[in-house]
């Protein structure tokens, strides 16, 4: 026995309602053309079709589950006939003639090759109907499994595709709370620092940047992206917070229409806080520079800042700040970013470039 190539359809019920249905039919055709059929003839010949009708549709399904092979169905089929056969010729004299008069005229006699031509077109009708059904019921039921594994594969696609993006944000979500991390880091160490009671005035802008940051931590705002316009703002008070120490030398230069445009949350607001712990203020020569380019196809940032000799920079590969950066650019950019800085002496350079419209 060889393996089950199509599940049978369970629609046995179906087609003893349609037998049903084909009996009444066939009794109102036949009635007025033959007086004398009644109802229990009709019922008869309708449980002998109904059963050859069965039992060929039957043995089919068999052939097409590969459970026998056409030579056996062939001889089955034989087997079939050959007790239909049998079993009208028994009920003819057996029954009384009146009785059967419907089947075989009851003023002939009976002859066996007469009875054989009688019963084998309505063999062959009826197992003909069996077999063009299965075919009808095959195709149907396989075009019926191939839209259900269609509509499947396009929920597991959509299942896929959800769960791509619930993983993407969490990746995200953890970029966010790094950058979060990192940023609260470097205000408490400034807090730390504050011997001044001056410092007193600087505050609210300390307020307004640790607001800022949690909004990284919170459920309700975990947008990776942050309007271009709030990252300089967060960038003017974090150079409020430092003046005493960068005295109006950290401002931002813009060049573009910087209203609807989104950046990386933090992107900015890190770089500038870099800068900040990194740059040599205390030089009269000291040099910062951070200039932004704004177009519909891209977004670039160039940044220079004079180095100080005691900052803790990783000459030739990137510090733990630009991996950080990195990261988050290629969860949100990924191929579609360009970033590179340079140490040349105490001058650090740093240049990105988003390119949103990239394939």
């Amino acid at each position: 026995m060889t393996k089950r190539s199509y599940e049978r359809p369970r629609s046995l019920f179906v087609h003893l309602i349609i037998l049903v249905g084909y009996t009444l039919v066939w009794y109102n055709l036949n009635k007025p053309y033959n007086r004398e059929l009644v109802w229990w003839n009709t019922c008869a010949i309708a449980l002998v079709y109904s059963s050859v009708y069965l039992a060929v549709r039957n043995l089919f399904w068999r052939v097409i589950e590969k459970k026998i092979i056409p030579r056996t169905f062939i001889f089955q089929m034989l087997l079939l006939y050959g007790i239909l056969y049998m079993t009208v010729l028994t009920l003819l004299y057996l029954l009384p003639r009146s009785s059967t008069h419907v089947i075989y005229k009851s003023h002939l006699p009976i002859r066996l090759d007469d009875l054989l031509l009688g019963t084998l077109p309505f063999f062959v009708r009826y197992s003909m109907y069996a077999i063009f059904s299965v075919l009808i019921e095959r195709h149907s039921y396989l075009q019926y499994l191939k839209w259900r594994a269609k509509r499947r594969l396009a929920s597991l696609k959509n299942e896929i595709s959800a769960m791509q993006r619930s993983l993407h944000r969490n990746e995200l979500q953890q970029h966010i709370r790094s950058g979060s991390s990192h940023g609260l880091g470097n205000l408490l160490q400034e807090l730390y620092d504050w011997t001044d009671p001056g410092k007193a005035s600087a505050l609210p802008h300390m307020e307004v940047i640790v607001h800022y940051l949690l909004l990284g931590f919170s459920n309700y705002e975990q947008s990776a992206y942050m309007s271009l316009q709030r990252e300089i703002d967060m960038v003017s008070s974090l150079a409020a917070l430092y003046d005493d120490k960068i005295r109006g030398r950290l401002a931002i230069t813009v060049d573009g229409k910087v209203a609807g445009r989104k950046i990386p949350r933090f992107l900015l607001l890190s770089l500038a806080h870099d800068v900040v712990k990194h740059t040599d203020w205390s030089s009269p020569h000291c040099l910062v520079d951070i200039q932004i380019g704004v177009t519909d196809e891209s977004f670039v940032l160039h940044i220079q800042n004079t180095r100080a000799a005691t900052a803790n920079w990783h000459t030739g590969h990137d510090g733990t700040g630009l991996r950080r950066l990195r990261d988050n650019l290629d969860a949100l950019y990924p191929g579609q970013y360009l970033l590179h800085h340079d140490m040349d002496g105490n001058l650090f350079e740093l240049h990105l470039e988003i390119h949103y419209l990239r394939n």
